[in-house]
């Protein structure tokens, strides 16, 4: 598992991001580029609500790059992460910055990570040809059905996704999570179940 400075590392990445602080880039950029898979992932992620908060930024072409060589060569986190940054940048900068941003072999470099290993980074980037409007009806025969399931569906993009944390405390009785579960679930309603 993670250590407590490992943990705070990574809340604080996410916290970045959350913040959506472009003072904070050459940071995360940093970050990416660590020895802890989970760390560079969460760092990629936090540059995607960067960049998604601010799609006029001018550090998005050096991101883009930076995001489809994690995606390729960088470990389960980081590819996964990073692919999910592409599609959520995509999805809020306006059309004629798409096309900027996947200019040259870039397209190429995005159509190639539906072939990736991983499922979870084959949905990312899915999500991605998506938003610059390609049809991905044709990719519908993935192995996976979540992915065959993505392809086949029209694109969802989603005015302003984010993180949701949940923190319930319970003190040292770790039998009391479900009962304030429960409780919370009452009081939630359909939102919590």
């Amino acid at each position: 598992g993670r250590n407590a400075d490992e943990l705070r590392t990574a809340a604080s990445a996410l916290a970045l991001g959350d913040l959506h602080d472009t003072g904070s880039i050459a940071a995360l950029e940093a970050a990416m580029g660590a020895k802890d898979d989970r760390l560079a992932g969460d760092a990629a992620w936090a540059l995607g609500e960067i960049a998604a908060a601010n799609p006029r930024d001018g550090q998005l072409d050096a991101l883009v790059e930076r995001w489809l060589y994690a995606a390729r060569h960088g470990g389960w986190a980081t590819s996964i992460d990073a692919t999910a940054a592409i599609a959520r940048t995509l999805a809020a900068v306006p059309k004629d910055q798409r096309d900027k941003l996947l200019a040259g072999p870039r397209r190429a470099a995005l159509q190639a990570l539906v072939l990736h290993r991983s499922r979870l980074v084959r949905i990312n980037a899915i999500a991605a040809l998506q938003a610059i409007g390609e049809d991905t009806a044709k990719l519908a025969g993935d192995p996976s059905p979540h992915v065959r399931e993505v392809a086949k569906a029209k694109p969802k993009l989603p005015a302003n996704p984010s993180r949701v944390w949940v923190q319930i405390g319970t003190g040292r009785n770790v039998k009391a999570l479900a009962f304030t579960w429960r409780h919370l679930q009452k009081e939630g309603g359909a939102l919590l179940r």
